[in-house]
């Protein structure tokens, strides 16, 4: 199977860290199983996880992970393999940035890991998150070629060869 590069939103972590709380309903802990799944078949096959050399992302992956978790040994174990951290630069062409500000009211926090994804090779963004609309999932594609993935698509492509 050919390594794919991902872009992974902060909104995956998240949505490991409401499935495991003990208040969770069924549907969110069975999101996080699923949220694991996707990160422990990134790592199984060989796959990098892009983020900006700045170290925003990673900043905010250490934010969301929660210590002492399955996720955080995920983490730690990327970073200790050779070639499995792809860095790239967080920025955007200034027009996409603008309209993605400006026309789509898009999340300031959120541009630097459309730079990312726009840098890649594969140009995969792993998000939910509500400012991935279905007008901005459309622009992201038609403009940077960027493929937003729901959970549920990620999953199906990482096992795909």
């Amino acid at each position: 199977m050919p390594a794919r590069t991902w872009v992974l939103d902060t909104w995956l972590f998240g949505v490991v860290a409401d499935g495991q709380r003990p208040e969770a309903l069924p549907d969110q802990r069975r999101r996080a199983r699923a949220a694991i799944s996707l990160l422990h078949q990134i790592e199984e096959h060989e796959h990098c996880v892009a983020v900006d050399f700045k170290g925003e992302i990673s900043a905010e992956y250490s934010r969301y992970i929660p210590a002492r978790s399955l996720v955080q040994d995920w983490w730690v174990s990327m970073q200790q393999l050779a070639g499995r951290i792809y860095l790239e630069t967080g920025d955007l062409a200034g027009q996409h940035a603008a309209q993605l500000r400006n026309r789509f009211r898009f999340h300031d926090d959120d541009v630097k890991f459309v730079g990312v994804a726009s840098r890649t090779a594969d140009r995969l963004l792993v998000s939910e998150d509500s400012d991935y609309t279905v007008e901005v999932k459309e622009y992201l594609k038609e403009e940077l070629g960027i493929t937003v993935l729901s959970l549920e698509e990620a999953l199906e492509l990482v096992r795909d060869p």
